[in-house]
């Protein structure tokens, strides 16, 4: 129903445009499900918990994602591991699955991952710079 929703709204915004998708956390899910149904553009996706049952949803995604990027921490980002449990799977993955372009940024936790100063350190903003929905 929410990837419904946002594919509705970023085509209100944009008619017919790609456009720039930030989503944080289990917001993935919700922007994994739009690009699913067939929004295009690009998709950018931080501290997202990779849930096994949402495999199919990813590859579906990709495909209509121009590019992804997927920032993430390791152990200190307990929100995340959390986020997988009842996946299916056990064991943690932290990686979104190819083609999605995975950034692996350690000591960090779950918030601190959308610190401006980290973003402006890591030039990061490249990957929002054009217009963000």
């Amino acid at each position: 129903v929410w990837g419904a929703a946002l594919m509705w709204y970023c085509n209100a915004k944009a008619p017919g445009e790609p456009v720039h998708v930030f989503a944080h956390s289990h917001g993935a899910q919700v922007a994994a499900y739009a690009f699913a149904r067939g929004l295009r553009g690009r998709l950018l996706t931080v501290a997202a918990p990779v849930r096994r049952d949402m495999e199919g949803i990813y590859r579906r995604a990709a495909a209509n994602a121009d590019a992804w990027t997927h920032i993430y921490t390791g152990r200190g980002d307990r929100w995340a591991w959390l986020g997988t449990l009842g996946d299916g799977l056990l064991g943690i993955r932290r990686k979104m699955p190819a083609p999605a372009e995975n950034i692996y940024e350690p000591d960090q936790d779950h918030r601190s991952l959308l610190n401006p100063d980290l973003w402006t350190a890591r030039d990061w903003w490249q990957f929002i710079r054009a217009s963000t929905v």
